[in-house]
C-alpha cells in the first residue's frame, strides 16, 4: 500500500473516531513510534523548530501582503511564490509578468489550483459553471 493511501486510510480512522480530523491530534496519534503517520512528521525538535521559523516567514510574509493590498496597494507590489533557477523565494507581480518563464510558473500553479478547487467543490450545484472550461484549456495550451 502506498504511503498516502495508508495515510488517508489512519486520516479516515480519526474522523470516524473523533467525528472531525485535527491537526494537533494527527500529531498526537502519530507520535507512537509504531504509528503509521510516525515516518511523516519530524520528529527531531532543532529541525523542527528552523522549518517552523521559516513557515512563520511564510506565513508572515503572506500575511503582511494580504493586510497592505487590503487598504490599497497596488496588484504589482504583492509578492507571489515562485522558483527561479533552483531558488524558491517571492517576487512581485510586476517582476513575475517581465519574465516569460516566471510567468508560465505562476499560470501553471494558477491552473493546478483552479482544478483542485473544481475537483474539491464539483459537488455543489450553486458553483456549477463557475469555470470557464474552454478558457482553462486555452491557458493551459500557452504555458506548457
Amino acid at each position: 500500500m502506498k504511503k498516502k493511501d495508508l495515510y488517508r486510510e489512519e486520516l479516515e480512522k480519526i474522523r470516524v473516531r473523533d467525528g472531525m480530523i485535527r491537526p494537533e491530534v494527527v500529531v498526537e496519534d502519530a507520535r507512537a513510534k509504531d504509528h503509521p503517520m510516525h515516518s511523516a512528521f519530524e520528529w527531531d525538535n532543532k529541525k523542527c523548530g528552523e522549518y517552523w521559523r521559516v513557515h512563520q516567514a511564510r506565513m508572515l510574509i503572506n500575511t503582511i501582503m494580504v493586510e497592505v493590498m487590503d487598504v490599497g496597494m497596488s496588484a504589482y507590489e504583492v509578492v507571489i511564490p515562485v522558483e527561479d533557477k533552483g531558488r524558491k523565494g517571492y517576487y512581485s507581480v510586476e517582476q513575475i509578468m517581465s519574465d516569460d518563464e516566471l510567468r508560465k510558473q505562476v499560470l501553471r500553479n494558477a491552473l493546478k489550483l483552479i482544478k483542485y478547487w473544481r475537483g474539491k467543490y464539483m459537488q455543489y450545484k450553486e458553483l456549477e459553471g463557475i469555470i470557464n472550461e474552454k478558457k482553462l484549456q486555452e491557458v493551459e495550451d500557452t504555458v506548457k
